[in-house]
């Protein structure tokens, strides 16, 4: 019995750590057919693993000009 009093006093830490400073402003973008092509030839040339990534360095100019 004594065992089951201690574990519920107990506080276990569970989850990732929170970010200091989350991106919670989030946008959506829609593509036609030509677009599409055009962004991911564009995001396949960067080697770039996450699009999210690429398209915010597109936005704030942090990608080689030969990317834009």
């Amino acid at each position: 019995m004594k065992k089951e009093d201690n574990k519920s006093t107990q506080r276990h830490k569970a989850g990732r750590t929170p970010k200091s400073d989350p991106a919670i402003f989030r946008y959506s973008i829609s593509f036609n057919e030509q677009q599409l092509v055009a962004f991911l030839t564009r995001f396949d040339e960067t080697g770039m693993k996450v699009k999210a990534h690429f398209i915010t360095a597109c936005i704030f100019n942090k990608l080689s000009p030969q990317y834009i």
